[in-house]
C-alpha cells in the first residue's frame, strides 16, 4: 500500500504545483460547473418543475422555463467562476471583463457580422432553423414576450462568453498559449449537441474565431456582440418568415 501512495503522490502531486495548480483546479471547476448546468440548470429540468404552471398559460408563463434557464446559465457560467475567480484573488479584467481594446474590437465586430448575418439569411431558407427558433414559441405571442426572452438570452450568452472566452480561456493561456483557444472550443461544440447539426458543425470555427477575437482584444464583448446579435438575427427572421 505504501508502493501505490507512492505511485499516486508521484502522478498526482505535479498537476497541483504551480504553474499548473490554477489552470488545472480551474478546469476542474469548469467541467464540474457544465455537468450541474446541464443537470440541473436545463429547460427539461424547469419543465419538470413547473409542470401545471406553463400549461394553458398566457405567454410570458410558458416563458418561464426559459427565463429560469437564463438564470441557471447566469449562475452556473458567470457568477460561480467570478466567485471563484476572486477567491484566488484574481482580477475579472484579466479574463476578459472589461472593455480591453475597444476599437480593435469594434473594427473586428464591423468585419465579422455581415457574414455571420449571410450565414443567418443562408441558414432560414432550412425548414429545421425556421421550425427550431425561436426555442420557446412562446416568444412568438407578441412584442413583449418576445423582447423578454431575447433579453434573456442575451444574458445567457454573456455567461457563455465569459466562461468561454473569458474563464476558461484566460485561465488556461498561461500554459497552453494560443492553443488554448483550441481547448475551450471544445466544451463550447459539444454543448451544441441536439441543434441542428450544421449549427452544431459550425460551433468549432465559431468557437475558434471567438476565442481569438477575445485574446486580440482583451475582451469578451465583441464576441458577445457578435454571439447575441447574431441569434437574435435568427429569431427575428423565424418571427418574420413565419407571419
Amino acid at each position: 500500500m505504501r508502493w501505490l501512495r507512492e505511485e499516486i503522490r508521484t502522478a498526482v502531486q505535479p498537476l497541483f504545483r504551480p504553474p499548473l495548480r490554477f489552470p488545472v483546479l480551474s478546469l476542474l471547476m469548469a467541467t464540474v460547473l457544465m455537468l450541474l448546468c446541464e443537470q440541473y440548470g436545463g429547460v427539461p429540468f424547469f419543465r419538470r418543475q413547473f409542470t401545471g404552471l406553463t400549461e394553458h398559460a398566457d405567454a410570458f408563463s410558458r416563458l418561464l422555463p426559459h427565463f429560469a434557464w437564463f438564470a441557471a446559465s447566469f449562475g452556473f457560467y458567470a457568477l460561480a467562476p467570478m466567485l471563484w475567480l476572486t477567491l484566488w484573488g484574481k482580477r475579472l479584467s484579466d479574463f476578459g471583463f472589461c472593455l480591453g481594446d475597444l476599437q480593435s474590437g469594434l473594427k473586428w465586430l464591423s468585419v465579422l457580422l455581415p457574414p455571420m448575418l449571410l450565414v443567418v439569411a443562408t441558414a432560414l431558407n432550412l425548414e429545421s432553423f425556421r421550425e427550431r427558433y425561436p426555442l420557446n414559441k412562446a416568444a412568438l405571442a407578441g412584442i413583449g414576450p418576445f423582447l423578454g426572452y431575447e433579453i434573456g438570452f442575451a444574458a445567457y450568452f454573456l455567461a457563455w462568453e465569459f466562461f468561454f472566452r473569458g474563464f476558461l480561456l484566460f485561465s488556461l493561456k498561461p500554459i497552453f498559449g494560443t492553443a488554448a483557444v483550441v481547448i475551450q472550443t471544445i466544451p463550447f461544440a459539444l454543448l451544441h449537441l441536439g441543434k441542428p447539426f450544421p449549427e452544431a458543425l459550425g460551433a468549432v470555427p465559431a468557437g475558434l474565431v471567438l476565442g481569438l477575437l477575445a485574446l486580440r482584444t482583451r475582451s469578451i464583448l465583441p464576441g458577445f456582440c457578435l454571439h447575441t446579435l447574431t441569434a437574435f438575427a435568427m429569431d427575428l427572421g423565424a418571427l418574420l418568415l413565419r407571419n
